[in-house]
Protein backbone atom coordinates (compact mmCIF):
# COMPACT_ATOMS: atom_id res chain seq x y z
CA UNK A 1 0.00 0.00 0.00
CA UNK A 2 1.52 3.49 -0.45
CA UNK A 3 1.30 6.84 1.36
CA UNK A 4 -1.21 8.11 -0.90
CA UNK A 5 -3.88 4.97 0.10
CA UNK A 6 -2.95 5.15 3.45
CA UNK A 7 -3.76 8.73 4.03
CA UNK A 8 -6.96 8.10 2.29
CA UNK A 9 -7.55 5.57 4.73
CA UNK A 10 -6.59 6.86 7.99
CA UNK A 11 -8.62 10.24 7.36
CA UNK A 12 -11.93 7.76 6.98
CA UNK A 13 -10.77 6.58 10.30
CA UNK A 14 -10.10 10.24 12.80
CA UNK A 15 -12.21 12.42 13.88
CA UNK A 16 -13.00 15.66 11.70
CA UNK A 17 -11.16 17.84 14.28
CA UNK A 18 -8.31 15.86 13.69
CA UNK A 19 -8.61 16.16 10.06
CA UNK A 20 -9.66 20.08 10.59
CA UNK A 21 -6.02 20.38 12.20
CA UNK A 22 -3.62 19.36 8.99
CA UNK A 23 -2.78 21.81 6.76
CA UNK A 24 -4.15 21.85 3.17
CA UNK A 25 -2.26 20.83 0.50
CA UNK A 26 -3.12 24.29 -1.19
CA UNK A 27 -0.87 26.29 1.56
CA UNK A 28 1.85 23.58 1.83
CA UNK A 29 2.07 23.95 -2.40
CA UNK A 30 1.92 27.62 -4.11
CA UNK A 31 1.02 27.40 -7.77
CA UNK A 32 1.59 29.91 -10.18
CA UNK A 33 1.25 29.54 -14.50
CA UNK A 34 3.36 31.95 -15.95
CA UNK A 35 4.74 32.25 -19.98
CA UNK A 36 8.46 32.95 -21.50
CA UNK A 37 6.67 35.68 -23.54
CA UNK A 38 4.35 39.01 -22.38
CA UNK A 39 2.44 38.41 -26.15
CA UNK A 40 1.98 35.77 -28.06
CA UNK A 41 2.16 35.39 -32.10
CA UNK A 42 0.91 33.62 -35.23
CA UNK A 43 2.52 30.32 -35.29
CA UNK A 44 4.95 31.11 -33.01
CA UNK A 45 5.70 28.55 -30.43
CA UNK A 46 6.38 29.74 -27.06
CA UNK A 47 6.27 28.03 -23.09
CA UNK A 48 4.04 27.73 -20.37
CA UNK A 49 5.58 27.26 -17.08
CA UNK A 50 4.01 25.97 -13.88
CA UNK A 51 6.01 26.69 -10.27
CA UNK A 52 5.51 25.18 -7.67
CA UNK A 53 6.35 26.64 -4.30
CA UNK A 54 6.57 24.27 -1.51
CA UNK A 55 7.01 24.69 2.00
CA UNK A 56 10.69 23.36 4.07
CA UNK A 57 10.75 19.35 4.84
CA UNK A 58 7.91 18.96 2.53
CA UNK A 59 8.33 17.32 -1.00
CA UNK A 60 5.94 16.74 -4.28
CA UNK A 61 6.89 13.71 -7.01
CA UNK A 62 7.95 13.40 -10.33
CA UNK A 63 6.34 11.95 -12.90
CA UNK A 64 7.23 8.59 -11.89
CA UNK A 65 6.96 8.85 -7.89
CA UNK A 66 9.22 6.05 -7.50
CA UNK A 67 8.00 3.30 -4.28
CA UNK A 68 5.39 5.73 -2.92
CA UNK A 69 3.78 8.72 -4.08
CA UNK A 70 1.71 10.28 -6.88
CA UNK A 71 2.75 12.12 -9.68
CA UNK A 72 2.66 15.77 -10.09
CA UNK A 73 -0.15 16.42 -12.87
CA UNK A 74 -1.13 19.15 -15.13
CA UNK A 75 -4.33 19.42 -17.58
CA UNK A 76 -4.08 22.13 -19.85
CA UNK A 77 -7.05 24.16 -21.70
CA UNK A 78 -6.03 25.69 -24.62
CA UNK A 79 -7.75 28.22 -26.89
CA UNK A 80 -9.34 26.82 -30.18
CA UNK A 81 -6.61 26.00 -32.80
CA UNK A 82 -3.68 25.95 -30.37
CA UNK A 83 -1.79 22.72 -29.73
CA UNK A 84 0.59 21.81 -26.43
CA UNK A 85 3.73 19.50 -26.23
CA UNK A 86 3.73 16.99 -23.53
CA UNK A 87 4.88 18.38 -20.03
CA UNK A 88 8.44 18.51 -19.03
CA UNK A 89 9.49 17.62 -15.60
CA UNK A 90 12.79 18.91 -14.18
CA UNK A 91 15.83 15.95 -13.26
CA UNK A 92 14.14 15.47 -9.93
CA UNK A 93 16.30 14.03 -6.38
CA UNK A 94 16.27 10.53 -4.87
CA UNK A 95 14.18 11.12 -1.45
CA UNK A 96 14.00 8.65 1.45
CA UNK A 97 11.81 8.36 4.15
CA UNK A 98 12.60 6.98 7.68
CA UNK A 99 11.13 3.70 6.79
CA UNK A 100 13.64 3.26 4.25
CA UNK A 101 10.94 3.88 1.30
CA UNK A 102 13.16 5.60 -2.04
CA UNK A 103 11.22 7.69 -4.06
CA UNK A 104 11.62 10.48 -6.88
CA UNK A 105 10.91 14.25 -6.08
CA UNK A 106 11.16 17.84 -5.60
CA UNK A 107 12.11 20.23 -2.16
CA UNK A 108 11.87 23.69 -2.18
CA UNK A 109 10.64 24.54 -5.47
CA UNK A 110 9.98 22.94 -9.43
CA UNK A 111 8.21 23.93 -12.58
CA UNK A 112 7.21 22.01 -14.85
CA UNK A 113 7.43 23.62 -18.53
CA UNK A 114 5.19 22.39 -21.76
CA UNK A 115 5.71 24.33 -25.08
CA UNK A 116 2.56 25.63 -26.73
CA UNK A 117 1.77 26.75 -30.44
CA UNK A 118 -0.68 28.98 -31.50
CA UNK A 119 -2.36 28.30 -34.94
CA UNK A 120 -1.04 30.48 -38.15
CA UNK A 121 -3.94 32.14 -38.44
CA UNK A 122 -4.35 34.05 -34.82
CA UNK A 123 -5.52 37.48 -35.26
CA UNK A 124 -4.04 40.65 -33.38
CA UNK A 125 -7.57 41.54 -31.94
CA UNK A 126 -7.82 38.03 -29.78
CA UNK A 127 -6.47 37.65 -26.84
CA UNK A 128 -4.78 34.03 -25.50
CA UNK A 129 -6.42 32.31 -22.23
CA UNK A 130 -4.69 29.49 -20.95
CA UNK A 131 -5.81 28.03 -17.55
CA UNK A 132 -5.22 24.57 -16.52
CA UNK A 133 -5.44 22.23 -12.92
CA UNK A 134 -2.22 21.41 -11.24
CA UNK A 135 -2.50 18.48 -8.96
CA UNK A 136 0.07 17.14 -6.65
CA UNK A 137 0.77 14.97 -3.15
CA UNK A 138 2.86 16.74 -1.12
CA UNK A 139 4.06 14.61 1.48
CA UNK A 140 6.84 14.65 5.11
CA UNK A 141 5.50 12.86 8.03
CA UNK A 142 2.27 12.27 6.28
CA UNK A 143 0.47 13.22 2.76
CA UNK A 144 -1.94 15.59 1.47
CA UNK A 145 -3.20 16.00 -1.78
CA UNK A 146 -3.41 19.58 -3.26
CA UNK A 147 -4.68 21.18 -6.28
CA UNK A 148 -4.95 24.88 -7.61
CA UNK A 149 -6.81 26.32 -10.84
CA UNK A 150 -4.21 28.15 -12.97
CA UNK A 151 -4.61 30.77 -15.92
CA UNK A 152 -2.83 33.41 -17.83
CA UNK A 153 -3.67 35.53 -20.68
CA UNK A 154 -1.72 37.18 -23.08
CA UNK A 155 -2.17 39.44 -25.92
CA UNK A 156 -1.56 38.67 -29.54
CA UNK A 157 1.35 40.62 -31.43
CA UNK A 158 2.93 40.07 -34.55
CA UNK A 159 6.01 39.06 -33.02
CA UNK A 160 6.07 37.40 -29.50
CA UNK A 161 7.50 39.42 -26.95
CA UNK A 162 10.29 37.46 -24.13
CA UNK A 163 9.10 37.69 -20.39
CA UNK A 164 10.37 35.69 -17.30
CA UNK A 165 13.44 34.99 -19.18
CA UNK A 166 15.78 34.26 -16.14
CA UNK A 167 12.81 32.00 -14.21
CA UNK A 168 12.79 29.88 -17.43
CA UNK A 169 16.46 29.80 -18.55
CA UNK A 170 16.74 28.57 -14.79
CA UNK A 171 14.24 25.68 -15.07
CA UNK A 172 14.92 24.60 -19.00
CA UNK A 173 18.67 23.85 -17.94
CA UNK A 174 17.67 21.55 -15.29
CA UNK A 175 15.32 19.52 -18.05
CA UNK A 176 16.83 16.36 -19.02
CA UNK A 177 18.95 16.46 -22.31
CA UNK A 178 19.50 14.20 -25.09
CA UNK A 179 22.84 14.23 -25.84
CA UNK A 180 26.10 15.65 -24.13
CA UNK A 181 27.21 12.79 -22.34
CA UNK A 182 29.29 9.29 -23.66
CA UNK A 183 27.28 6.68 -23.13
CA UNK A 184 27.73 2.63 -23.18
CA UNK A 185 24.78 0.42 -23.08
CA UNK A 186 24.00 -3.31 -23.13
CA UNK A 187 20.59 -5.07 -22.33
CA UNK A 188 20.17 -4.00 -18.72
CA UNK A 189 23.47 -2.08 -18.40
CA UNK A 190 24.27 1.85 -18.72
CA UNK A 191 27.59 3.10 -18.02
CA UNK A 192 27.90 7.38 -18.25
CA UNK A 193 31.58 8.66 -18.88
CA UNK A 194 32.70 12.22 -17.10
CA UNK A 195 34.98 14.57 -18.48
CA UNK A 196 34.48 16.49 -15.34
CA UNK A 197 33.21 13.96 -12.74
CA UNK A 198 29.89 15.31 -11.08
CA UNK A 199 29.61 15.87 -6.71
CA UNK A 200 26.57 13.46 -7.11
CA UNK A 201 25.30 11.01 -9.35
CA UNK A 202 20.86 9.67 -9.15
CA UNK A 203 19.44 7.26 -11.55
CA UNK A 204 16.04 7.80 -12.09
CA UNK A 205 13.86 5.20 -14.14
CA UNK A 206 10.42 5.91 -16.46
CA UNK A 207 8.88 2.77 -17.77
CA UNK A 208 5.73 2.31 -18.93
CA UNK A 209 2.96 1.35 -16.00
CA UNK A 210 2.86 -2.37 -17.33
CA UNK A 211 6.70 -2.74 -16.60
CA UNK A 212 8.58 -2.95 -13.68
CA UNK A 213 12.58 -2.01 -13.00
CA UNK A 214 13.91 -4.24 -10.36
CA UNK A 215 17.63 -5.52 -8.79
CA UNK A 216 18.84 -1.77 -9.73
CA UNK A 217 22.05 -1.54 -8.67
CA UNK A 218 24.21 2.06 -9.43
CA UNK A 219 28.01 2.69 -8.82
CA UNK A 220 30.35 5.82 -9.55
CA UNK A 221 34.27 5.14 -9.67
CA UNK A 222 36.54 8.02 -11.06
CA UNK A 223 35.24 8.84 -14.52
CA UNK A 224 32.45 6.47 -14.80
CA UNK A 225 28.58 6.12 -13.56
CA UNK A 226 27.28 2.44 -14.03
CA UNK A 227 23.82 1.58 -13.12
CA UNK A 228 22.62 -2.58 -13.67
CA UNK A 229 18.80 -3.45 -14.11
CA UNK A 230 16.27 -6.14 -14.34
CA UNK A 231 12.92 -4.95 -16.44
CA UNK A 232 10.53 -7.05 -16.01
CA UNK A 233 6.44 -7.09 -17.34
CA UNK A 234 3.80 -6.18 -14.86
CA UNK A 235 0.99 -7.95 -16.99
CA UNK A 236 0.08 -9.72 -19.99
CA UNK A 237 1.46 -6.76 -22.67
CA UNK A 238 5.31 -7.41 -24.17
CA UNK A 239 8.10 -5.61 -23.29
CA UNK A 240 8.28 -2.08 -25.07
CA UNK A 241 11.17 -1.70 -27.37
CA UNK A 242 12.90 0.93 -25.01
CA UNK A 243 12.39 2.65 -21.43
CA UNK A 244 13.52 6.31 -20.62
CA UNK A 245 16.07 6.77 -17.75
CA UNK A 246 17.83 9.83 -16.91
CA UNK A 247 20.79 10.05 -14.62
CA UNK A 248 20.79 13.04 -12.94
CA UNK A 249 23.87 14.83 -11.39
CA UNK A 250 24.83 17.65 -9.20
CA UNK A 251 27.80 19.45 -10.16
CA UNK A 252 30.74 20.95 -8.46
CA UNK A 253 29.13 24.51 -8.44
CA UNK A 254 26.13 22.93 -6.89
CA UNK A 255 23.59 22.96 -10.07
CA UNK A 256 21.61 20.54 -11.22
CA UNK A 257 21.25 18.50 -14.37
CA UNK A 258 20.94 15.31 -16.29
CA UNK A 259 20.58 13.89 -19.11
CA UNK A 260 17.36 11.37 -21.07
CA UNK A 261 18.60 7.96 -22.10
CA UNK A 262 16.63 5.81 -24.35
CA UNK A 263 17.63 2.53 -23.09
CA UNK A 264 16.43 -0.65 -25.47
CA UNK A 265 15.34 -3.73 -24.00
CA UNK A 266 16.42 -6.38 -26.95
CA UNK A 267 19.47 -5.46 -28.40
CA UNK A 268 23.10 -4.14 -27.76
CA UNK A 269 23.99 -0.46 -28.94
CA UNK A 270 27.76 1.39 -28.64
CA UNK A 271 28.91 4.39 -27.66
CA UNK A 272 26.52 7.66 -28.13
CA UNK A 273 28.56 10.90 -28.29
Amino acid sequence: MNRFAFLLILLGTISPVAVAALPRGEDLVKAKMLADVSSAAPGEPFHVGVLLKIEPHWHVYWKNPGESGVATKIDLTLPEGFKAGPWQFPVPSLLEDAGGIVMNGYADEVMLIAQVTPPANLKGSDRVRISGKASWLVCAKTCIPGQAQLSLELPVAEKAAPANTELFSTWMKRLPSESGLPVEQTPGSIRVYWTDPPEKVEWFFDPPQDVNIANVKTQTTDRVSHVSFKVEPAGKKPLPDEIEVVVGYTMKDGGRAGQLIRHPLIKSVGVNK
